[in-house]
């Protein structure tokens, strides 16, 4: 993304009453252990690190709508 950082972005949507509780999954190249804590402490729902295979991306996506379902029957 020109001008703005994946976690930057992050940050922003989490901030917004609107979105903040839009499923965020990341994609990102870094696989350092700071950026995951840091993207964990941001709010973000999943984290990916490139190259990823099909399996893990749907690993992951799976894991967020799960989390979705148990948190709409928690609501009822």
């Amino acid at each position: 993304m020109p001008n703005l950082m994946g976690i930057e972005f992050l940050k922003r949507v989490r901030a917004s009453d609107k979105y903040k509780g839009t499923p965020f999954l990341m994609v990102t190249a870094e696989a350092k252990r700071e950026n995951v804590l840091e993207a964990a402490s941001a709010g973000v729902s999943q984290y990916i690190v490139r190259p990823f295979t099909v399996d893990s991306l749907e690993q992951k996506l799976n894991a967020i709508f799960q989390r979705r379902s148990k948190e709409a029957a928690a609501k009822s």
